[in-house]
């Protein structure tokens, strides 16, 4: 049976309590009106250093029939949209995320990347910078789908060729990209050409953790990319991406002024 990005997943997650149609393409662009869970949690008066875990985070997406929105009339960025997503794929392939990620992905693309489990010496130590020094920031949670991928830097150059050869070649990722009512599709932001300021096409995300940073950015007319990352959860890779691109000429100044 084929389940195209357009069908309803409620067919294949029935537990899921949505009282509206939710497609593949909704969980991938954020515009599924499922809540984010960190969001969630925080309302209910709990502190987002809690320990929390994949059933946490699926409780709170499946146990309500909650919207934000009309599925498909607004874009949230929301990571509970994902954990759905990543339960979506281990449903259909009867085998876990991770086993997926290492079957279609890390191994077949040679990425030095793995799914975290706490405890993983192989991490760098998470800090905050506070005007009386560092602070030790340790990741407590393990909620994969929006996130949990441990990687290296060499690896997220490996991911960022991927994806740039996906952008390139594969009609879903062009079509969604180019089609986009939010500026966004599958993970990626795109800010348009503005020729008033004569900056080119822009395609990034950022990600920011309780013990991490990083940043991937691609210029499609020059199809340069850089990525960025840092143990730090203060620091913003974005800014550095897009000021290191100003020194080369290939923005001008004022595309470095992200939030």
């Amino acid at each position: 049976q084929e389940f195209g990005i357009d069908d309803d997943i409620h067919p294949h997650l029935p537990n899921l309590k949505k009282p509206r149609k939710i497609t593949i393409r909704q969980l991938m662009n954020h515009t599924s009106g499922i809540a984010d869970h960190w969001a969630l949690f925080e309302m209910q008066g709990r502190s987002l250093t809690e320990p929390y875990i994949q059933q946490d985070a699926l409780d709170l997406a499946y146990k309500n029939d909650y919207l934000e929105f009309n599925p498909g009339s607004r874009h949230s960025y929301s990571n509970g949209g994902y954990v759905v997503l990543a339960d979506l794929v281990e449903t259909l392939s009867k085998n876990s995320l991770a086993k997926n990620f290492g079957q279609y992905l890390s191994k077949p693309l040679e990425l030095d990347a793995n799914y975290f489990t706490l405890n993983d010496s192989s991490i760098a130590t998470g800090y905050l910078k506070r005007k009386t020094g560092f602070k030790l920031m340790e990741t407590q949670s393990t909620i994969a789908g929006p996130g949990n991928v441990v990687i290296s830097i060499q690896g997220l150059a490996q991911w960022a060729k991927f994806l740039i050869d996906q952008i390139n070649t594969n009609d879903i990722y062009r079509n969604g990209i180019n089609n986009s009512k939010h500026q966004y599709f599958a993970g990626l932001y795109i800010q348009p050409k503005d020729e008033q300021n004569n900056t080119p096409t822009l395609i990034f995300h950022d990600g920011y953790y309780e013990n991490n940073t990083q940043s991937t950015l691609y210029l499609p007319k020059s199809n340069e990319y850089v990525v960025s990352m840092c143990n730090r959860a203060d620091f913003r890779p974005a800014v550095l991406n897009r000021k290191l691109l100003t020194k080369l000429g290939s923005i001008p100044p004022t595309a470095h002024e992200v939030s």
